[in-house]
């Protein structure tokens, strides 16, 4: 692959997606955090931080998770849809190159609207004198990004495959289902039935457990789990995101437009 043929697409990309008012959605977490914050004031001191604190962290994450949802399943459809496809593996960029900058194009973006959302939260929490762990925020953000690049990474993988929009509720399906893993597990000590507890199990290990990478209810607190943990977790989450970006190149290399 090349570095520069990869640059290019995913600076066009980039550039693309805040052509599309992407930011807008950083001034509407503005608008609701403000809003949020008028509404929690008629709590007691130490309860309304803890909870603005959960506001804004949700809000964060709802939002990025709305963006991935309703572009990332897109990226690769869209082109189909249009054509345009047949013109770009025409010319001399290899479809791995084209998944590849589609990915860091849309993680550009991300990375730039998770990153104004954080600075518009903390510096809402200085100036309104609320005090509030930098540190293990900071921590919960960086793990953000990584889930929301493995399930950028799922929708380019059900892309290849699928509709947008299958697409796009395959992703919803991948989000819920690996925020419940735990949850899987117990049900499956629960259920007598073989076959279900089989099922149960198959669909633990296939699913990845997005658990490990949402830590913002720790980082509220001010408790982060030991950096072993961390590390473990981070390789983890990376390490899964590739695994499904491979299988993607894979897909879209024997796919026929």
């Amino acid at each position: 692959m090349n570095p520069i043929r990869i640059w290019a697409m995913a600076r066009h990309g980039f550039l693309e997606l805040l052509r599309e008012r992407l930011l807008y959605l950083a001034g509407l977490f503005g608008v609701l955090l403000i809003a949020g914050a008028a509404l929690i004031r008629q709590f007691t001191a130490v309860a309304e931080v803890k909870i603005l604190l959960d506001f804004g962290m949700g809000a964060i994450s709802l939002i990025s998770l709305v963006i991935v949802l309703f572009t990332a399943p897109g990226l690769v459809g869209r082109e189909i849809d249009k054509r345009t496809i047949h013109i770009l593996v025409a010319k001399p960029i290899s479809r791995a190159e084209f998944i590849v900058a589609k990915l860091l194009g849309l993680m550009a973006a991300l990375t730039l609207l998770v990153g104004v959302m954080a600075g518009l939260f903390m510096g809402f929490l200085t100036i309104a004198r609320f005090p509030f762990p930098a540190g293990p925020l900071l921590v919960s953000w960086g793990f953000l990004m990584l889930e929301l690049a493995l399930l950028t990474a799922a929708a380019l993988l059900f892309s290849v495959f699928t509709s947008p929009l299958i697409a796009t509720f395959l992703t919803l399906a991948t989000f819920l289902i690996g925020h419940l893993s735990s949850d899987i597990v117990t049900l499956g000590r629960l259920v007598r039935n073989e076959q279900v507890v089989q099922f149960l199990r198959n669909l633990y290990l296939v699913v990845p457990d997005l658990s490990r990478l949402d830590l913002k209810n720790q980082a509220v607190y001010g408790v982060l789990p030991d950096g072993m943990t961390l590390a473990s977790n981070a390789l983890y989450g990376s390490l899964y995101t590739l695994l499904l970006l491979s299988l993607t190149l894979m897909v879209f290399a024997r796919r026929e437009f």
